[in-house]
Parts: C-alpha cells; structure tokens; sequence
C-alpha cells in the first residue's frame, strides 16, 4: 500500500478517491490470495508433510491460479 502510494507520487498522479478504491482492492486481493495459500499450507500439514515439505508443495500446487 505504501509503496503505491510512493509510486503515484513519483509519476506525478494525485492520490485522488479512485487511486485510493484501487490500492484498496488490491490489498483485498493481496489478502484473499494469502489465505488461500495458508489454508492449502495446513492441509498439506495435516496430511503429515514437514513444514518446509508442505509450504514448497502448497504454494507449488496453486502458485499459478493465485
């Protein structure tokens, strides 16, 4: 969020209500797309994998659509 909000500042846009609604959104799906990993994290977890195995395995099977 900060970091769009640097970047509008250095091409000279203005942080107007229609900047702000788009860094919103995508913080949202920034959100949204972290508890999808996490979720998948644990339920390679559960099956009994490591963390490390779990983690490379979760985020490999749904990097791609995320």
């Amino acid at each position: 969020l900060a970091i769009g909000v640097v970047l509008l500042n250095l091409f000279g846009y203005n942080l107007n209500q229609l900047s702000i609604v788009g860094l919103v959104v995508a913080l949202g799906l920034l959100v949204d797309d972290s508890i999808v990993v996490v979720e998948n994290i644990e339920r390679w977890l559960r099956e009994g994998h490591s963390r490390m195995e779990a983690t490379l395995k979760a985020t490999q099977q749904i990097g791609m659509a995320v």
